[in-house]
C-alpha cells in the first residue's frame, strides 16, 4: 500500500496538477493557442526554482524529503513559491496584461500567503489545496479534467496521510483552502 501511496503523491504531485489545469484553461479560454507558452511560463517562475529548492535541500540533509514533510521546512518552500509567484504575476501585468494567468497567478499567490501565515499552528497539506484548486477550476470550466482530479481526491488524501506527511486535518483543510481558491479564480 505504501508503493501505491506513493506513486499517487507523485503522480498527483502539486506540480503536475497546476501544470494540467494551466494547460487545460488554456485550451478552454483561448483554443489551446498559448497552451505550451502558458505552462513554460509558469514552471519557469515557480515550478522549477521550487523542484531546484527540493533537490538542493535533500541533497545536503536539510529536508528529510522532497515534499517538505516538517513545519520547519515549510518557510523556505513558501518564501520561494511567494517570490516565484509575485515575479510571474509582476511580469504578466507588465507584459500580458490580458493574459488568463493574471487572475490564476494572483489567487495562488494569496493561497500560498494564507499556507505561509498559518503553518506555525498547522501545515496544510499543498497537495490537496493544488488539486482542491485545479479540480475546482476546471470543473467550473466545464472540463471532464476537473472531474477526474475530483475523482482522485480521496486517493491522494488518503496517500498523504498514509505516508504520515499529513494528519486527516492538513489534509481537508488544504482541500477547503483549494476549494475556496477555485472558486475566486472563477467568480472574481
Amino acid at each position: 500500500m505504501t508503493a501505491l501511496a506513493r506513486w499517487l503523491s507523485i503522480v498527483l504531485h502539486p506540480f503536475v496538477v497546476i501544470a494540467l489545469m494551466v494547460a487545460v484553461t488554456s485550451v478552454k479560454l483561448e483554443g489551446g493557442r498559448s497552451a505550451g507558452a502558458s505552462v513554460a511560463m509558469v514552471a519557469a517562475f515557480i515550478i522549477v526554482p521550487l523542484a531546484i529548492l527540493m533537490f538542493l535541500q535533500v541533497r545536503r540533509g536539510a529536508w528529510e524529503n522532497v515534499d517538505a514533510s516538517r513545519k520547519s521546512e515549510r518557510p523556505v518552500l513558501y518564501a520561494v513559491g511567494l517570490g516565484g509567484s509575485a515575479l510571474l504575476l509582476g511580469y504578466l501585468l507588465l507584459r500580458q496584461p490580458g493574459s488568463f494567468l493574471i487572475r490564476g497567478t494572483a489567487i495562488t499567490l494569496a493561497t500560498f500567503g494564507i499556507c505561509a501565515a498559518i503553518t506555525p499552528w498547522i501545515k496544510i497539506s499543498l497537495h490537496a489545496v493544488s488539486l482542491g484548486l485545479a479540480a475546482t477550476v476546471l470543473i467550473l470550466l466545464g472540463s471532464a479534467a476537473g472531474w477526474g482530479l475530483a475523482a482522485l481526491a480521496p486517493a491522494l488524501f488518503w496517500s498523504r496521510v498514509h505516508l504520515g506527511r499529513h494528519r486527516v486535518i492538513e489534509v481537508a483543510l488544504g482541500a477547503v483552502v483549494g476549494l475556496l481558491g477555485g472558486l475566486a479564480i472563477h467568480f472574481l
